[in-house]
């Protein structure tokens, strides 16, 4: 067998300067430093990182994992980076919070396989365990990104789950509101809020015709046609909508 590669000491994967593995910034660019593990040797590997410093295999996580100083709006405390089945989630060690851009959540509320995954991570060891109880000291929350306070939504306006929304960056989850929020859907939540939509589009529809042209007897019936037609991914799209916006 032959020799393993001596290990190399780590750079940061921003300006280059030696790092130590346990640092979390660096002491030239201050850049924050997160570490993962080398998919081939699992050395130790700063997020960023386009090789590995051991083993000189290319670095297969994703890309799209910035290591930014986002803080959670809650507790403040540094957000964690996780990529979980390649969806890329940002994580609080101190209230269990998540940060999840816009398309990433959508990923996961079309995605059975996805929602399994996340599952998984909450149910697993890599699951933060709070060190701290959630406590809000104010009704709105910043988002980690902008700063700008975030509208509080209830996910698909029958779910029950409240959750942040900041319309241009993302969601904020309290910890297990993802979860809730995956139950919602796996129990048929969304049928329910297509049903929702279609009758406040009839409603709609009515008022709006009624206002043209006045009461009519068989207006009922017109009314079904073309609602009946909506499919679920207008009805959602409507949802969407209302959602973010």
């Amino acid at each position: 067998m032959p020799d393993a590669m001596p290990k190399r000491s780590l750079q940061c994967p921003n300006c280059g300067a030696p790092a130590a593995e346990d640092g979390a910034r660096c002491a030239y660019c201050r850049s924050v430093l997160a570490v993962t593990a080398c998919p081939a040797c699992f050395g130790p590997v700063f997020l960023g990182m386009k090789h590995c410093p051991s083993c000189g295999s290319v670095v297969s996580r994703r890309d799209a994992i910035r290591v930014e100083t986002w803080l959670c709006p809650s507790c403040e405390q540094r957000l964690e980076p996780a990529d979980v089945g390649g969806v890329v989630l940002h994580e609080c060690l101190g209230c269990g919070g998540i940060w999840l851009d816009t398309a990433a959540f959508q990923q996961i509320c079309n995605d059975r396989e996805q929602q399994e995954q996340i599952s998984l991570f909450h149910s697993g060891p890599d699951m933060a365990t709070p060190q701290t109880a959630t406590v809000r000291n104010h009704f709105y929350i910043p988002c980690p990104e902008c700063g700008n306070l975030m509208n509080q939504k209830n996910f698909a306006g029958c779910s029950g789950v409240v959750i942040d929304v900041c319309k241009a960056h993302g969601i904020w989850f309290e910890r297990l509101e993802l979860m809730h929020i995956i139950r919602f859907i796996q129990d048929g939540g969304l049928a329910k809020a297509r049903e929702q939509e279609i009758a406040k589009l009839q409603e709609e529809q009515a008022r709006l015709r009624e206002q043209q042209y006045g009461p009519q007897p068989h207006q009922a019936s017109l009314l079904r046609e073309p609602t009946s037609g909506l499919g679920l991914t207008d009805v959602l799209f409507g949802i969407a909508r209302r959602f973010l916006g």
